[in-house]
């Protein structure tokens, strides 16, 4: 999907909202689509999708960016990476684009490539051994698959897949 302005603003200030107020995601996110009831249904699911998947990479959106706090900096960091892309409102200069290329080339300690405390990761390392820990920590970051339940008291599997 291309991205827009307002939608890349919404994601900052979403962003700004969840880390540098400590409000909590569900709540922000919540609030925002209510603020904007023009968009459509595929604007809603980008805008959500990104902001939880930014929150999921941090660590490492961080480190590549070279930023903590400039919320813009990171979620254009992560647009760029996405996409190779860079939008005129990124406001990214070439020499951060370049900072940007060789980090992203750069090798991070296993704990910032999968966005996770250094302690967390530490005490998965100690349970698990070096190897099931990547494996888990990159699991944890991938989307997972949507399951539906059914009654099949009140239905049968095959009239539920009939219906759908």
């Amino acid at each position: 999907m291309k991205i827009h302005r307002p939608l890349f603003q919404a994601i900052v200030q979403a962003l700004d909202e969840i880390i540098g107020k400590e409000n909590y995601a569900n709540f922000v996110i919540q609030k925002l689509l209510k603020e904007n009831k023009k968009w459509g249904a595929k604007d809603r699911r980008f805008v959500v999708e990104s902001v939880m998947e930014i929150l999921k990479n941090l660590l490492f959106l961080q480190q590549v960016s070279s930023e903590n706090t400039n919320y813009q900096k990171i979620v254009a960091t992560h647009f760029y990476l996405q996409t190779n892309e860079n939008l005129e409102f990124f406001n990214l200069s070439s020499e951060e684009l370049e900072s940007i290329d060789k980090l992203k080339k750069a090798k991070f300690p296993d704990n910032v490539l999968y966005s996770m405390p250094e302690w967390i990761y530490e005490i998965l390392e100690k349970d698990r051994g070096k190897i099931k820990s990547k494996q888990l920590a990159k699991t944890l970051l991938e989307k997972s698959d949507t399951f539906i339940r059914i009654n099949t008291s009140k239905t049968t599997i095959e009239k539920c897949i009939e219906s759908l």
